[in-house]
């Protein structure tokens, strides 16, 4: 028998206002589609004593249940990050004697978040991490260059496999956008400051129009800035207007800079799946991990700085907008089956 770990699924969580819940919750639904049975772990949202109780008793549980031939699938992280050290320490010495195999899906890596850790060999974070990693059979990471990273310890560089951008599961038909001179930039998610500081300098880019969604925006009255409000992750397609979809992260519109804006180099951002699947093209920075799928399977534009899109899209005619459309079309198929993450896992 194969497993999918998680926490108690809150019957909410489809209304959050977060994409994490639905990235998670996809995850759940493709493998328990590929053969694996739901295990949660322990409730969310509850003091960390009883947190950790319930994790210990279903953790020893399930490490008694699971045998040879058997597959444990972890989703990495979970919260709080106490979990995670209690989770990897009872499942890696159950591995030992169970013979079961552990295998992990890459949601967030915190560590990746600092530039520091990347002008060392290997950060004690980045050892503490993949230490945790040691026993699994297979690690499911974001893209190639997260992959490299992960390949600088040498106990796990053979254990991994890359999924690409991730899926999003989605069940009802998009129309394509239409070409317009004067296109409309969606730019969804988390909208506060203190993420997301450089939509509040949009406002220095006036020819440009955005069309905002998600949590936390501060109207400061910019002429060429729209907010639509929020959405859950299930209605938000529906919801979108425009003609792209901006994966841009941190304080600056000339490049994707701070802790947010640099983790781009490394994940592949929930959002970015968000728009295909919304049948949008997209933009990105041009040295986020993404950059090369957007432009190799030309759905979308790669820019070094917000500051160029008034001429790139200037230049970008009906038939080449048109073609991005069709490209992505073909794209949402695998990303609202889940296609990519099955293969691994049937693999």
């Amino acid at each position: 028998m194969d497993y999918i770990l998680s926490e108690y699924t809150n019957k909410n969580n489809k209304n959050a206002f977060n994409a994490t819940n639905k990235a998670r919750n996809d995850t759940i639904t493709i493998a328990v589609r590929a053969g694996y049975k739901h295990e949660p772990l322990y409730h969310s949202g509850v003091s960390k004593p009883k947190i950790i109780f319930e994790l210990i008793f279903n953790s020893l549980r399930l490490s008694l249940k699971a045998g040879k031939g058997d597959r444990i699938l972890i989703q990495y992280p979970y919260f709080p990050p106490i979990v995670n050290e209690v989770l990897f320490f009872i499942l890696n010495m159950g591995q030992k004697i169970r013979k079961y195999d552990i295998q992990i899906i890459i949601h967030d890596i915190l560590f990746m978040r600092n530039d520091d850790v990347f002008q060392k060999s290997m950060s004690y974070n980045a050892n503490r991490e993949f230490k945790k990693f040691s026993n699994a059979s297979q690690i499911i990471v974001h893209n190639k260059k997260m992959a490299k990273i992960f390949s600088l310890n040498t106990a796990i560089k053979n254990k991994l496999s890359v999924l690409g951008p991730f899926y999003y599961l989605y069940d009802k038909k998009v129309g394509k956008p239409e070409y317009s001179e004067s296109p409309q930039i969606i730019i969804a998610g988390n909208l506060d400051k203190n993420k997301t500081a450089y939509i509040y300098k949009l406002k220095e880019l006036k020819k440009l129009k955005f069309n905002l969604y998600g949590v936390g925006f501060t109207d400061e009255g910019a002429e060429n800035l729209k907010y639509f409000g929020k959405f859950p992750p299930e209605e938000l397609i529906e919801n979108l207007k425009g003609n792209f979809g901006l994966v841009w992260d941190g304080d600056s519109t000339d490049t994707c800079s701070g802790t947010f804006g640099n983790y781009l180099k490394y994940n592949n951002p929930h959002k970015l799946s968000l728009y295909l699947t919304a049948g949008i093209p997209v933009i990105v920075w041009s040295e986020s991990a993404l950059a090369p799928f957007v432009t190799q399977k030309n759905v979308g534009i790669a820019v070094d700085s917000l500051r160029e899109l008034e001429k790139k899209l200037a230049e970008l005619s009906p038939e080449k907008y048109a073609e991005m459309t069709e490209n992505v079309s073909r794209i949402r198929t695998d990303l609202i089956t889940g296609k990519r993450l099955k293969e691994l896992l049937k693999g």
